[in-house]
């Protein structure tokens, strides 16, 4: 055994002698000029002590380069990081200052508006990639805005001749003045092909009558899960899988699945330009002392493609020669200052084996290897299915006839059977099993069976009548979408896509839209304003509290109605706790939060009961964590004559400019706290 290990380790310190000298890997030129584009867009990086960088290439020729800048202060840490393509795209962007504020512990309503910010942000962006600025689309995340977040954050689309791109998305992130990218990132693949939008698209209407005929819906059973108690409920949801989509140009349907995973897009490549540009590209820019280190460290390298080569010629790893490599990475190991390609192999012939390789970028020298192969199944044996069908039905006993066979369950080994109820598909229960492919000996069984009450499912709305339904609650649209094949190809197709940002599933009785995970109605947070309050007293400070989400369910504000304790409790856990919040919307939460925040005592709730503006001041002060300062007595002197109980509470508010008293020094703290009154006093306190 020694000298089996003293001979591979020999063989593999050869690797250095067998590399042709001049095997040198000649990225240097490309990631000079990616590096000088990415310097022209972000700025001078000279402020930055260190750089490093990676890069990966993918099957379709594409290289992407990583870049990172960091530089360290006694008291304070800075980097950037960005991710480029060899076309000029940026990916993927992220700057980090340790002084810089990411959430402020005091809200303040007068922040810039999300769409304000949004202008900017779009500008910003574009900067980012130029290339881009009619395909890249920002919207905002939410309606809603949050009193704490010292930044903006947008979503990114990719939209081609009015249409969007499905998956091609990302998001964007700026501080709160939107003048500086705290991060960005695309999911954007340069090298699709998007065609012409053409007017012989199908019609919506088309589209529809199509997935009903031949995607269509599906009647199963759910499972909900509250306080405890298991709920089984009927629900209509799409009957095809999720990668099953109606063309927008034929009617038929089209199956989206690309023939490899996405992380498996990545292969080795190169560049190669002669030395001579390559110095000139370095001189042009004028990059940074850490940035001409880094350059010249990667001239150095060997090429990957001669390294890996040399690696599968030495027979004692056993590589299976017809293994096709899935992808390359180079890797930098900071403390070492070393480089690493590391190398990822699969064979998918008759005997599979995965393997992974990790070489010395600069030496060629092999640092690891390590392969798994499956030796379990040279072909599939016919009695397989069949002994694990025998043994299915007779480990489950009297329950098996409740499941039937999966036909779709691609397995060699085994097969899976699901429940269904009253004709109807609970999937949450099956029957799964594994066989020994020679033996028919059993290697995996599992049996779920839910011993509950299911609902009839007598007179439910028919698949298309269902259908109609979800069209006529979520939108159908025309989408691009990409198809990627084994060598990195891709071809794009246009397609229809339900609205993903609601639920698929429709109750089987009324046609209504369920909430995803239980048998709840699904109602859209629609906001339109109030529909009251204009020209009333307090209608800027109710405008301005409801567009950070702090607002009254009702369409109706009735500003001039007393405020109940449960609805003012509601509206501070909505202002410092939860940072946004319909107010009533959740009392238990609200009451339960209010209660552990010390805003206000178990004993004291009274949900109903109409609120003073003394306790108002109370209860605002204790959200404010100032409750214990405010209780000392003999030590605060207070404006109004008619305050003789909280007065410590009264007399802060008033000092902060939070309340203000009759012109004639009366507080009124007895008196009845109206809704609008209420949300003047959230605000003034949210304004300072």
């Amino acid at each position: 055994m020694k000298r089996k290990v003293f001979s591979f380790c020999l063989a593999a310190l050869m690797l250095l002698y067998l590399l042709p000298i001049g095997v040198l890997a000649d990225a240097q030129t490309e990631q000079a000029q990616v590096l000088a584009l990415v310097r022209e867009r972000i700025g001078d990086t000279a402020r930055f002590e260190h750089f490093d960088s990676n890069s990966r290439t993918a099957k379709n020729g594409v290289t992407t380069y990583h870049f990172e800048w960091a530089t360290e202060q006694e008291d304070s840490y800075a980097s950037l990081s960005v991710t480029c393509t060899s076309g000029g795209v940026i990916t993927d962007y992220y700057a980090y200052d340790s002084t810089a504020e990411r959430r402020s512990e005091k809200p303040n309503v007068h922040k810039m508006t999300a769409s304000a910010a949004m202008e900017k942000a779009k500008v910003l962006m574009d900067k980012l990639n130029p290339q881009l600025a009619d395909v890249l689309v920002l919207s905002l995340r939410s309606e809603v805005e949050s009193l704490y977040d010292t930044g903006y954050s947008f979503t990114v689309s990719r939209v081609e001749n009015g249409t969007p791109f499905y998956g091609q998305t990302g998001s964007l992130r700026v501080n709160a003045k939107a003048d500086v990218v705290e991060s960005f990132y695309i999911n954007y693949d340069e090298t699709l092909q998007v065609p012409t939008k053409e007017s012989s698209w199908i019609a919506g209407e088309t589209a529809q009558k199509a997935y009903a005929e031949k995607l269509g819906m599906q009647l199963v059973y759910k499972a909900q899960y509250k306080d405890r108690e298991r709920i089984i409920y009927p629900a209509y949801v799409p009957a095809a899988e999720p990668y099953m989509y109606i063309s927008a140009t034929t009617g038929e349907v089209l199956d989206m699945r690309s023939e490899y995973a996405e992380e498996d897009k990545w292969l080795a490549g190169g560049s190669a330009s002669d030395s001579e540009n390559k110095n000139e590209a370095m001189e042009d820019v004028g990059f940074s002392p850490a940035e001409q280190e880094e350059l010249e460290k990667i001239e150095g390298l060997l090429d990957s493609n001669a390294v890996l080569k040399t690696i599968l010629e030495n027979k004692l790893l056993d590589v299976p020669e017809d293994s096709s490599l899935i992808s390359t990475t180079r890797t930098k190991d900071i403390y070492s200052d070393t480089f690493t390609y590391n190398y990822r192999l699969e064979n998918n012939a008759e005997k599979y084996a995965s393997v992974r390789i990790a070489a010395d970028a600069k030496t060629g020298a092999l640092k690891s290897f390590n392969t798994y192969r499956d030796f379990a199944a040279d072909k599939k044996y016919e009695s397989t299915a069949a002994a694990a069908k025998k043994a299915a039905e007779t480990l489950s006993g009297v329950v098996f006839g409740e499941y039937k066979l999966d036909e779709d369950y691609g397995s060699d080994y085994g097969v899976r059977y699901l429940r269904y109820v009253n004709d109807t598909l609970f999937a949450q229960d099956n029957i799964s099993i594994t066989v020994h492919p020679e033996s028919g000996k059993v290697t995996s069984y599992n049996l779920t069976y839910t011993d509950a009450k299911f609902p009839s499912v007598e007179g439910v709305l028919t698949p298309m009548q269902a259908a109609e339904k979800l069209f006529a609650q979520a939108a159908y649209t025309p989408h691009y979408m990409a198809r990627y094949k084994k060598d990195g190809s891709a071809e794009v197709f246009a397609v229809y896509v339900l609205d993903e940002t609601k639920p698929m599933v429709i109750e089987p009785f009324t046609g209504k839209l369920l909430q995803s995970y239980s048998n709840e109605p699904y109602a859209e947070n629609v906001w339109n304003g109030y529909a009251d309050i204009e020209g009333h007293y307090a209608q800027k400070q109710l405008e301005t509290l409801a567009r950070f989400g702090i607002r009254f369910a009702e369409e109706n504000c009735m500003p001039d109605n007393v405020i109940t304790q449960a609805e003012f409790v509601s509206l501070l856990v909505s202002a410092f706790y939860n940072g946004y919040g319909t107010i009533g919307a959740d009392l238990e939460y609200a009451y339960r939060q209010a209660i552990n925040s010390g805003i206000i005592a178990e004993a004291e709730r009274a949900d109903d009961t109409p609120l003073t503006r003394g306790a108002a001041a109370k209860y605002l002060i204790c959200a404010l964590g100032l409750n214990e300062v405010a209780s000392l007595e003999g030590i605060y002197i207070c404006p109004f004559a008619d305050v003789t109980e909280n007065i410590g509470h009264i007399s802060i508010l008033n000092a902060m400019g939070v309340v203000r008293g009759d012109g004639a020094g009366k507080y009124n703290p007895d008196g009845a706290l109206t809704r609008g009154d209420a949300a003047i006093l959230i605000y003034n306190y949210l304004s300072r």
